[in-house]
C-alpha cells in the first residue's frame, strides 16, 4: 500500500515524542560486508548505517534505519541492474520462525529514501497478524544520492513479552542479502548487535 498523508503525519508525530524517550542508536556500520556473497548480483544494496531501537513500556516498538546510507556503487546498481528491490525490516527469527510468529503487529512506518510504498507483510504464523515491513525502493527516481543519510523506521505494537530478533535485509530479483540484526529479551531490551560493533557495549549476536 502507498502511505498516506495523514498515516505520515501521524507517524512523524509520533516519532517527535520519541525525544523525551529513551532511544538507543548503534554505530555506523558497514552493512554490504554481511552479505554472503558482498556486492554480488546485487550491486544496489545500502553501503553502511545506523540501527535505531525505542523501547515503549505501553506496549509499542520503533525500530530500524536511523541512517542508511548507500555509495556511488550503490547507486548505480539500483539503477542499473534492472530488478525492483526492497528493504525488509522483519520483527521476527527468520532461522525459527514458528517459536517468533505473531509477536509484533506492524502499524506503520517513517521512509525518507525514493520509494513506490512501504507495507507490512505476513511471514509465519496468522494471516492476520504482519510482522515485516517492506520498502519498495523506486530505483528510477533521480533524487538519489551518494553519501546522503536516509532513515527507515518502523512502528510495531507487541503481542507478546518474549525474547526474540529483528533483522534487516536488501531483496532483489527474489533473492535477499542479509544485512544486520539485534536481539532482545523479554523486556526488549537490546542484548547484541551484528554487524560486529553494531551496538556499543553488546556482543556480537550468534
Amino acid at each position: 500500500m502507498k502511505i498516506n498523508k495523514p498515516l505520515l503525519a501521524g507517524v512523524i508525530a509520533a516519532l517527535l515524542l520519541l525525544a523525551v524517550s529513551v532511544n538507543i542508536y548503534a554505530a555506523v556500520v558497514k552493512w554490504a560486508t554481511q552479505a554472503p556473497s558482498p556486492r554480488t548480483g546485487h550491486n544496489g544494496m545500502p553501503d553502511r548505517g545506523e540501527f535505531y531501537w525505542w523501547n515503549n513500556p505501553n506496549g509499542d516498538l520503533v525500530w530500524g534505519t536511523y541512517i542508511l546510507i548507500w555509495d556511488s556503487t550503490g547507486i548505480n546498481g539500483l539503477q542499473t541492474d534492472g530488478w525492483d528491490p526492497e528493504l525488509e525490516y522483519e520483527a521476527f527469527k527468520p532461522a525459527n520462525p514458528p517459536w517468533y510468529c505473531d509477536q509484533m503487529q506492524a502499524s506503520s512506518f517513517w521512509v525518507t529514501m525514493p520509494n513506490e510504498g512501504a507495507y507490512p507483510s505476513n511471514e509465519c504464523g496468522a494471516g492476520s497478524i504482519a510482522e515485516q515491513w517492506n520498502v519498495d525502493l523506486d530505483e528510477d527516481s533521480p533524487s538519489w544520492q551518494a553519501g546522503t543519510e536516509y532513515r527507515g523506521l518502523g512502528w510495531w505494537v507487541r503481542r507478546y513479552w518474549l525474547s526474540g530478533e529483528v533483522n534487516f535485509t536488501y531483496e532483489a530479483e527474489w533473492q535477499d542479502d542479509w544485512l544486520g540484526k539485534m536481539q532482545y529479551n523479554s523486556n526488549f531490551d537490546v542484548t547484541c548487535g551484528t554487524p560486529a560493533g553494531a551496538m556499543p557495549g553488546k556482543p556480537g549476536c550468534p
